[in-house]
């Protein structure tokens, strides 16, 4: 359920070789693998058949046989413990490359997945209509994926499953003609998200959003509505506690039902977690989006001292932290090979938390990836207080409330910000449905300003190419889009400039794409209006600040 990497625990992801050696867990692997090769089975996953039977066999091998190798993980719950040893029987993808490119075989590998903003707008909108929440995995999701006529695929069995058989006084190995794809080959998440795609659009008329091909909704015959956000094998499911939703789940479930008739997805009714956040429903009223289980496993790899050694951090940056990234600018004291590597997987890590639920540690986390390849000492640092920050503040999330008389509709609203400096900018921006925070942006821009305007309309016109894209995906949700959305920023220049093109000092130099947004406005998309910059939500994603400016903009948008 948490992304971690799989070294985030020594010996949480053994070989098969260290597997079958002498150890506490030897017992525990040789279950796990055998219960693999039980479902394997339970999902007629192949039909047994000699190597020799191949076109392309030459007395030894078929050219079309991929390897598949064992991958071991011990399972963590959402509090980090242990809960299960999971063996998996994979397709050897890189071999299955090779064999594919000898063969001129086109394989395709792109599966949409569901967006972390729309789980966000989609739990905003449940709350305020007070729906209810729901999650399913599919058990063993890529094994139900469907092949096509024109898709054959063969596999050699993985080590200590591998059987001969005797042709003519000779040994053929007994490989596996595939039914179903296996996880580890590299088409097998196309083809399971087009099965799944086709049960809920074609044989339970879902609609799937032409801006989020993961998310998919339906108008159900009681006039209730009900809602999808599909991730690979995972889903977040919301409707108006209705019978009828009740009736889809089951019918989905069906479609991919297990050997012994049992449904074939595992529904948790309230959710626990989703896309590696943590989901707290306290009731239809108030739903919190937190990433606690994975700040805490974060911490406990990547500091080099207990937590509580650290001090409780009010802000996840230091003040001097421009300062600090200038100074790697200049690549004078770059850390070595190996400290660069930690460097780069520290922020890797933390990165993820960002856009699930942490955005008061986005601003930082930005600045401390732009210098992945010249890492210093303090900016080292700066990332392991960010990483301390953000465990010893696990708790905080992103609450959505029914209850706001702020925002007695469904509203959206978006605020953008940059910084203007001597060398690249940044940009900032957050998206705010019914005040809270359902996506954001810090991001370093392109090329360098030449004035504050400038700078302020390349990060407003980045902020209106989202905007513009959540306004779709919000009306098919159903918000309600036939007002402008309003785009605020703390720059008067910039106001004027996506009001009328003139031919001004400060703006006749701007590249013409970045004023799209005067289309969008003239076309009655958005409204660009001013606001101070003590009020300006976006200022936190472009530069440090004290801790009271702080809280306030956090507060504000995330709901603590």
């Amino acid at each position: 359920a948490f992304p971690l990497p799989a070294e985030e625990y020594t010996g949480d992801s053994p070989s098969y070789r260290e597997s079958v050696a002498d150890g506490p867990d030897r017992d525990g692997w040789t279950k796990a693998r055998q219960d693999e090769m039980r479902n394997l089975m339970n999902h007629d996953a192949f039909t047994e058949v000699p190597e020799s039977e191949l076109s392309t066999w030459n007395g030894r091998s078929a050219a079309e046989v991929v390897n598949t190798l064992w991958v071991l993980k011990k399972k963590r719950g959402h509090d980090g413990q242990v809960s299960k040893l999971k063996a998996r029987c994979v397709f050897d993808g890189r071999n299955q490359k090779a064999v594919a490119a000898r063969l001129g075989v086109e394989l395709k590998s792109y599966a949409p997945c569901g967006r972390p903003s729309t789980h966000k707008a989609l739990i905003a909108s449940a709350v305020f209509h007070k729906r209810r929440h729901r999650t399913f995995d599919v058990t063993g999701a890529y094994l139900k994926g469907k092949f096509n006529e024109t898709e054959v695929v063969y596999a050699r069995p993985p080590p200590g499953e591998r059987t001969y058989t005797f042709i003519q006084g000779r040994a053929v190995p007994v490989i596996w003609k595939l039914n179903v794809p296996l996880y580890g080959e590299v088409d097998a998440g196309y083809i399971w998200n087009r099965t799944a795609t086709k049960q809920l659009v074609e044989v339970q008329g879902f609609s799937q959003s032409e801006h989020d091909p993961g998310y998919f909704w339906k108008k159900l015959n009681d006039g209730t509505r009900m809602d999808l956000l599909l991730y690979v094998d995972d889903a977040y499911v919301t409707d108006d506690h209705s019978g009828l939703a009740d009736i889809e789940l089951e019918t989905f479930g069906l479609a991919f039902q297990e050997k012994d008739g049992a449904s074939g997805i595992t529904v948790q009714s309230p959710p626990k977690h989703f896309l590696g956040a943590n989901v707290d429903v306290h009731s239809t009223e108030s739903v919190t989006i937190s990433s606690r289980a994975y700040v805490t496993q974060m911490a406990a790899r990547y500091l080099d001292k207990p937590l509580t050694a650290y001090p409780n951090y009010l802000t996840p940056c230091a003040r001097d932290l421009v300062e600090a990234y200038d100074e790697a600018r200049e690549k004078l004291e770059v850390l070595d090979d190996a400290a660069k590597k930690l460097y780069a997987s520290k922020c890797g890590a933390a990165i993820f938390a960002g856009p699930c639920s942490r955005f008061d540690a986005l601003y930082v986390l930005g600045m401390c990836a732009r210098c992945l390849t010249f890492p210093t000492e303090r900016m080292n640092k700066a990332v392991d207080r960010v990483i301390a920050y953000l465990a010893k503040t696990s708790e905080r999330g992103v609450t959505f409330i029914a209850a706001d008389a702020a925002h007695p509709t469904l509203d959206y609203e978006v605020y953008s910000d940059s910084d203007w400096c001597v060398a690249h900018s940044t940009s900032g921006s957050c998206h705010l449905v019914r005040g809270r925070v359902v996506h954001a942006s810090s991001k370093r821009q392109h090329s360098i300003s030449l004035s504050s305007t400038e700078a302020e309309i390349m990060a407003a016109s980045l902020a209106a190419q989202e905007a513009i894209f959540h306004r779709s995906l919000f009306a098919e949700m159903g918000f309600d889009m036939s007002e402008p959305t309003t785009l605020w920023v703390d720059n008067m220049g910039a106001v004027e400039c996506t009001q009328r093109r003139e031919s001004l000092s400060r703006s006749r130099h701007i590249e013409r794409r970045y004023l799209k947004i005067l289309e969008w406005v003239a076309e009655g998309k958005l409204v660009v209006k001013y606001k101070n910059t003590k009020e300006n939500h976006a200022d936190m994603f472009t530069k440090p600040l004290e801790s009271a400016a702080f809280d306030l903009h956090v507060g504000a948008i995330m709901g603590f």
